[in-house]
């Protein structure tokens, strides 16, 4: 481990380039590791409250101005103010430390604890952090839950590491990938998104891992640089963040089937679900919804300033900007946004859906929020 970590210092100033750069230093010079407040309520407009308590000000309380005052008090709702979207957001858990990557199942939801080099585990009944300080290794990032446990995969010293979910403990030895952008499971096996190589051995690519041996089985070169990847509708999904496109890999060869497909500049998250794969684009602001079948884009819908990850789950789509400080919500049919953005302060970073609910890390916050859907 002491010449893994050795690689990882010498090569630590080589990273900053391109989307590596943008993942890391993205506003980062804000980010703090106190105790930040929960966001406070929107201040910047009358609450429904304040004018009823203004009411007794008016001497002719008739019934027009009551009716008045209702309908004021409506125009307010619809606009946002009176509790907003935010009133959605039911949680603030506490990590105590920088959060990032989330994942969810085996009945927990998973947070990448990345400046403790840990994972957290909360237990969605209880909503309390259940575990802490899971060791996974420096500079973790990103997770997944499936193929026998939680797979965590690390940007500092590049690699991925199983962790039992029972017991809290890595189990095997760690798997040296390339500089990881994303991590999934799924065909008997974990897949991660190789940036740019740090290590020539190890190019952009889409590595295949069996969880038994924890040893690479194929790589699958991408042309550009890969933002992340996800698994379902039978086969493998890759953003190349580079070319702007979608990457379908058939597992059952470990080809890429047909060409790239063009989704949007800054192509980063991917989600499967719905019947459908979702990509959201930095560059464009736009979440394209994609039949699995063709490889097709089928809409594309307008978010707003960059957004990084999405999810499916709980009725809909979900995606997240760290620069925005949104979470949006999509309808899956007709792939329309539904109501208002919901803000979540703090550089939000990851989202996933389940237990119920939606959940989101906030980097500032050093915590994970929980919205109703």
């Amino acid at each position: 481990m002491q010449s893994v970590t050795m690689h990882a210092m010498a090569n630590t100033n080589q990273r900053k380039r391109g989307k590596v750069q943008n993942r890391d230093d993205d506003r980062a010079d804000a980010v703090t590791h106190g105790n930040a407040p929960v966001p406070e309520p929107r201040t910047d407009c009358f609450t429904v409250a304040s004018i009823y308590d203004a009411a007794p000000m008016i001497r002719l309380r008739t019934a027009p101005v009551v009716a008045a005052l209702a309908l004021l008090a409506f125009v307010l709702v619809a606009s946002g103010c009176g509790g907003g979207s935010n009133s959605r957001i039911t949680d603030h858990i506490k990590t105590g430390a920088l959060t990032r990557g989330l994942a969810i199942g085996e009945g927990a939801v998973w947070v990448v604890n990345s400046s403790a080099d840990s994972l957290a585990k909360i237990d969605p009944k209880s909503k309390k952090v259940v575990a802490s300080n899971i060791a996974t290794g420096e500079g973790p990032a990103f997770a997944t839950v499936g193929e026998g446990g939680v797979w965590v995969a690390t940007q500092t010293i590049d690699t991925v590491v199983l962790i039992n979910p029972k017991t809290n403990r890595v189990e095997g030895r760690p798997t040296r990938v390339g500089y990881p952008a994303g991590i999934t499971t799924g065909a008997g096996s974990v897949w991660v998104a190789n940036q740019t190589p740090i290590v020539e051995s190890i190019p952009a690519s889409i590595a295949r891992i069996n969880p038994q041996t924890h040893k690479i089985e194929k790589m699958v070169p991408i042309a550009g640089n890969p933002g992340d990847v996800a698994f379902g509708e039978g086969g493998v999904w890759a953003s190349d963040t580079e070319r702007g496109t979608l990457v379908h890999i058939d597992p059952s060869t470990n080809k890429i089937v047909g060409q790239p497909v063009r989704v949007g500049d800054g192509a980063e998250g991917v989600a499967v679900g719905f019947g459908a794969v979702w990509v959201v684009t930095q560059g464009d602001g736009t979440l394209v919804k994609a039949d699995p079948r063709t490889g097709q884009v089928i809409t594309t819908t307008k978010l707003g300033v960059q957004p990084r990850y999405v999810a499916v789950g709980e009725g809909a789509v979900w995606a997240v900007s760290t620069i925005d400080d949104k979470v949006w919500e999509i309808d899956p049919k007709t792939a329309k946004v539904r109501g208002k953005p919901i803000t979540v302060e703090g550089q939000p970073f990851d989202v996933v859906a389940g237990e119920g609910a939606v959940w989101v890390s906030s980097q500032e916050q050093e915590a994970v929020f929980r919205i109703k859907p």
